[in-house]
């Protein structure tokens, strides 16, 4: 685009007679439509119309008008949500048929404007296809991370309550082991004791490292 502008104007500098004012008032319309329809998708199509319509009568060649629906129609069904995207390639369609009537071009002009408009349509319409695609993957994407981790929380709820559980049981038992024997004077009978805390604790330990 920058080369067929920066060639478009050494002709205009070269031409031995000065555009008028309607042709440049055409060209900077035709030029000010490009960064228009990124910010404002419709004002920019409007824009862009228009100039071109006018292009057609007030410029030489085809170039220039061209190349600015083509831009404007890639960036405008890129833009555009929804179905609104796949309209901004008929009102440059109709602007080829208007414009081959106007100069008189015949069908090969008709034909030649319109396989341009219609490949800058489909490219337009892949690259929106695939920025589509690319959205909904990252949606899956998060979507995914967000149940991992909560699976991850509901998996570190469940560890905890079986932690209490397998705690608080072990504990009951030793408690009431311990209170069992406050007063027993039997050696024996304390050593057993004893030996079933240990047995209790170890037990604790066991189940709380497998977990």
């Amino acid at each position: 685009a920058g080369l067929a502008v920066l060639g478009f104007l050494d002709e205009l500098l070269s031409a031995p007679e000065p555009l008028d004012v309607a042709s440049w008032v055409t060209l900077l319309a035709l030029l000010g439509s490009w960064p228009l329809v990124t910010w404002r998708p419709v004002a920019g199509i409007l824009l862009a119309l228009v100039a071109c319509l006018a292009a057609s009568t007030t410029v030489d060649g085809l170039g220039i008008p061209t190349l600015t629906a083509v831009i404007v129609i890639v960036a405008a069904t890129i833009l555009l949500p929804g179905r609104w995207a796949y309209l901004a390639a008929p009102p440059f369609l109709a602007w080829a048929g208007w414009t081959a009537h106007v100069l008189e071009g015949g069908r090969t002009l008709l034909w030649g404007l319109v396989l341009v408009l219609l490949i800058a349509a489909a490219v337009g319409v892949f690259v929106r296809l695939v920025g589509l695609s690319l959205v909904s993957t990252r949606r899956s994407i998060g979507r995914l991370r967000r149940e991992q981790a909560e699976i991850r929380s509901q998996e570190r709820l469940a560890i905890a309550r079986d932690l209490h559980d397998v705690v608080a049981y072990e504990l009951t038992l030793i408690s009431l082991t311990c209170a069992n024997q406050r007063r027993v004077t039997d050696p024996e009978a304390l050593r057993a004791a004893i030996d079933t805390v240990a047995g209790m604790s170890r037990s604790a330990l066991m189940e709380l490292r497998s977990l």
